[in-house]
């Protein structure tokens, strides 16, 4: 049975693909190779996914304070792809009218 942090990593490169309408339970499952309702296990539904995949980007969110140029850009680019990752589940969410 796949870990709670591989859904959420699947889950996301799921949602980097083109257009969300691809972005079902069913499409995650067959990504991790397991049962759609494995995935429903462990999320209760595809809302409550969306919703620990934005927790979960989010908690990760931290400013670069410290580390030389590269160590900083490097971090400042991993904060903007969360940032993105955060908003473009969160459009996702209202599109769905949730």
């Amino acid at each position: 049975m796949p870990r709670r942090e591989n859904m959420w990593v699947a889950a996301l490169r799921l949602l980097k693909a083109p257009g969300t309408e691809g972005f079902t339970m069913r499409a995650l499952a067959e990504r991790l190779g397991v049962n759609p309702m494995t995935v429903h296990h462990h999320f209760g539904g595809r809302d409550a996914l969306i919703q620990a995949l934005a927790d979960h980007v989010h908690a990760g969110v931290a400013p670069p304070w410290s580390g030389g140029g590269f160590v900083r850009i490097e971090a400042l680019s991993e904060l903007l792809r969360r940032i993105y990752c955060t908003t473009v589940i969160v459009l996702f969410q209202r599109q769905r009218g949730g």
